[in-house]
Parts: structure tokens; sequence; C-alpha cells
């Protein structure tokens, strides 16, 4: 499940918007607007995506086809694939050359839009991915620090990605199978278990950050992740991959705009519209809005794992995984009324527990493990 970060920030703003509709001022109607998401990163990772809103209180967007390019300011073009409707990639290896700028150039449904030609930013690496524990808040901060003596004022976006193992309080030695209607035995050492599983998360809005008010260009412990107590993140291991873009002023300032909007009026709108203009335009009428800005940056990770036994101020206190109930007709009686198996077949009556007590795919976990995953759970 992969976000559009700029459709986020659009249905954000209808999620929490008046429940009058409405539309801005200055702009005749939000029905297909043309919303576009676009960094050209190098040497890979290239990709567009293209959608219209059907109307600003309406969450579905149609995405568009038609013909994208990669232009540079000394003539060259590089042709984007549709690998799906309204998704473009950039499929080859790419290099960004001295004193060369670049832009987005789309043909859709007839008509010609481009954007400003702008001048590829090199990331610089991130200094350090750190964590600490907020007694304050009971939650658990993930930080990022970066300097960066080569400009002079320093702009950033992160994004994130989440892995972490969920594990049953109790193992499970069967389970009910409401498709087959009989008992399946759970093998601790195969994936056909209950016990071990595995969930994820992405960032879901814009994580910004500056130095405009800092002494030197070094951003440090900028807090880009919040882990409250009371979840599973850090029940067992936790994985945050990191990803860091450098950004100009005026692509910081425009999200900055749509971060702001959303957080004090509900909508993605500005008050003026101007405040509202990326640097994407319609050729033949530049007075049509488009969402969206076209960054041309390089893209850095950094990666940590947090276990368990680390942070033991995130252990959940207490367990309403203590009663045991063994009255029930059979596994499905139990099934039925939410409850799961806990024994089975031992030579006594087999004994039950709530669902998330023994099954770790009812604590929002699955059994797709990532490939990478550094240990031997299955």
């Amino acid at each position: 499940m992969k976000k559009k970060l700029i459709y986020w920030i659009v249905f954000l703003a209808i999620a929490i918007s008046c429940i009058s509709p409405y539309e801005p001022q200055g702009i005749e109607s939000t029905e297909g607007l043309l919303v576009v998401e676009a960094t050209l990163l190098a040497p890979y990772g290239t990709e567009v995506k293209l959608s219209r809103t059907i109307s600003l209180n309406d969450m579905t967007y149609e995405p568009v086809s038609g013909e994208v390019k990669i232009l540079s300011d000394d003539g060259v073009a590089y042709r984007l694939t549709e690998t799906e409707k309204g998704t473009y990639t950039l499929e080859q290896e790419f290099v960004y050359r001295e004193n060369v700028k670049y832009a987005l150039d789309m043909i859709l449904d007839g008509k010609h839009y481009r954007s400003e030609y702008v001048e590829p930013l090199r990331t610089p690496e991130v200094d350090a991915l750190t964590w600490k524990y907020n007694e304050k808040y009971e939650q658990v901060d993930i930080m990022v620090t970066v300097s960066n003596p080569d400009v002079d004022v320093a702009y950033y976006q992160w994004k994130f990605k989440e892995n972490w193992e969920v594990r049953a309080p109790n193992f499970g030695t069967h389970r009910w199978d409401p498709d087959a209607r009989r008992v399946i035995t759970n093998e601790l050492d195969t994936p056909n278990n209950r016990y071990y599983c595995w969930a994820k998360d992405s960032s879901r809005h814009f994580i910004l950050g500056s130095s405009e008010k800092f002494i030197s260009t070094t951003i440090k412990d900028k807090v880009i992740n919040e882990i409250a107590y009371g979840g599973s993140r850090l029940s067992n291991l936790y994985h945050i991959s990191v990803k860091q873009y450098e950004l100009d002023g005026e692509a910081y300032s425009y999200f900055r705009n749509l971060q702001n909007n959303v957080e004090t009026t509900g909508s993605i709108f500005a008050p003026q519209p101007t405040e509202m203009k990326g640097n994407i335009n319609n050729l033949d009428n530049p007075k049509e809005t488009v969402i969206g800005f076209f960054v041309a940056t390089t893209e850095i990770t950094i990666e940590m794992y947090i276990e368990a036994n680390e942070v033991p101020e995130m252990q959940v206190r207490g367990s309403d995984c203590l009663e045991v109930l063994k009255d029930f007709k059979g596994p499905q009686d139990a099934y039925d009324q939410g409850y799961g198996i806990l024994t089975y077949g031992i030579g006594a009556p087999p004994e039950y527990m709530l669902m998330r007590c023994v099954d770790c795919t009812r604590r929002g976990g699955t059994k797709k493990k990532p490939e990478w995953w550094p240990n031997d759970h299955q």
C-alpha cells in the first residue's frame, strides 16, 4: 500500500474540513484539478503520479494517462513509461549533468503542461538517526541530525517506512479453520502458526525541516516520528528506514504552505490562490491551477532497529490475556464467540482464550514476513 503524499494531503483536508461545501476564492471549481507528485531522482527512483480531482468534497481521484517526459535545458528528452494508469517511471539509469537544469513535461488530454526548469540538488548524508524515550509524553521520539556547510540555508523533506514484529501473548497449539471447518495444528517452527506476525506502515504527512532559524546549517535531533505508548511497534523488534531529500527554498515554501493550510484551515487551498501555485503550469492556459511541485534531488537512506528490551518503558502494563475458558461446545462454538484455541488434544479438555491472545493476525499483524528480517521466526 503506497500512499500518494500529495493525495493524502487532499484526503486529510476533506476529512477535517467543514460540513458545508467549500470552493476556494479565485478558483472556479475544484473539479478536474490536476494533481502531480513528481521528484526526479538520480540514479534510480524517478516516478511521476498524475490524477485529477473529482471535487474537493469527493475522495475519489481519477488517474490520468498521457505522455510524460523529463526535459533538460540543453535539449535532451527522457521519456517515462506508464507502468500503471496514472503512474510513470523513468526506467533507465539517470545521472545529473553539471550546469544542466531539468523540467517535467506532460501532454494530458490534449493539454500541454510543463514545470519550470530546476537545478538538481545533491542531498547530504544523514549525520545520525537516533531515538530517545520521551518520559513526558510516554513515547519514543525518532530523530535525525543533518548538516550541510555547502549552503546558506538548508531545506529538507523526510519520508519513512516502518516494519515491526507482532507476537501473540500466548502460543495456541491449534486453531479453528472456518473455511475447512476443522482444527489445524499450529507449528511454531514453520509459517503455519499464529504466534509470529509482522506489520508495516509509512509516513502519512509532510515531514519538513529548515535551518532558517539556526546559526549554522546543522539541524540537530529533528523529530520525524513519534511512537506512542500502547501499541505493538516496540513490543518485540522494530525497524525504520528513513529517506532524506534536500529541497530548495521554493519547494520547501510550497509544501509548507500546503501543510499549514491543512493544519489551520482544513483545506489545501490557501486564502490567496497565488499561495498554492507550484512550479507546474498549463502552457496554453497559465491561469489553470495545478497542485504539485517538481523537484530534482537525490535520495539518502538510513535505517535502524530498536529492540523491545531497549525501551522497557514502552511495554504495555497489565494484560487482558490471562483468562482461560473451557466451557464451549467445541472449537467452532468458541471461534464464533471470539475465542481461539490455547491447548487442544493433549488428554484434557480444550482451553480457549480471546482470539487476540492466541492469534497475532488479530493484533494488526500478517504472516508476510519481510525477506530481509534479521531473525529466523516464520
